[in-house]
């Protein structure tokens, strides 16, 4: 697993990931710095090089890794570091986006965004209504898989929420549609060009 960006998202992200060594990480950042400083902190790789250049990504091995999270503090930065895993066929990408205006060029691309101000709304909602949110997302995500789908824009017909999740063993936790996210009711109905963000258990995995 790759990260670009060793700020405070980056360092806590690597944290988090390789807590109990689930994953191996390899962080990149450009600021020698803050390199020797995650190093001293951190018990995983540190690079410190310009994760926008290809030769850069090449030398940590980005042709090899399964998941590349782009989360420095620059949007600009993220997409093209994002564009750059594609082009290396990485099969699960994802951008720190905070700009509305880049999170529709990053659907646009097929970039899946990560969008804290979203992240944090729903932390807070869940805080303010008593939800042990944290400690509901660790619980669920240990049996659970999260994929998105995105509904063709040919599409004829709209699909009812509950027809589709039966069809294919899901549960859907949310639909982005024109840069809105909604989470949906059972009389939801799911249209062309949405992108559906679902759960499924993980031995459902083969349905796919």
């Amino acid at each position: 697993m790759l990260i670009v960006g060793g700020g405070r998202v980056g360092e806590e992200t690597a944290k988090l990931l390789t807590e109990g060594k689930k994953h191996k990480v390899t962080l990149i950042d450009c600021d020698l710095g803050r390199c020797e400083a995650l190093s001293e902190g951190l018990g995983h790789e540190i690079f410190c090089g310009d994760g926008t250049l290809p030769h850069t990504l090449e030398e940590v091995g980005v042709q090899d890794t399964q998941f590349f999270l782009a989360l420095a503090d620059d949007d600009k930065t993220n997409v093209l570091c994002a564009m750059l895993a594609q082009s290396y066929n990485v099969p699960s990408i994802y951008a720190r986006i905070k700009d509305p205006k880049w999170i529709e060029a990053c659907e646009r691309l097929g970039i899946d965004v990560i969008d804290p101000a979203q992240i944090m709304a729903y932390n807070i909602d869940a805080r303010i209504r008593g939800d042990t949110f944290l400690e509901f997302l660790e619980e669920v995500t240990r049996d659970a898989d999260f994929k998105m789908i995105r509904i063709s824009p040919d599409t004829k017909k709209e699909q009812n929420i509950v027809g589709f999740e039966k069809k294919r063993h899901i549960h859907v936790i949310g639909i982005l549609r024109k840069g809105t996210f909604i989470v949906p009711t059972t009389e939801e109905k799911i249209k062309p060009n949405d992108t559906v963000a679902y759960m499924t258990r993980r031995k459902n995995l083969h349905l796919f």
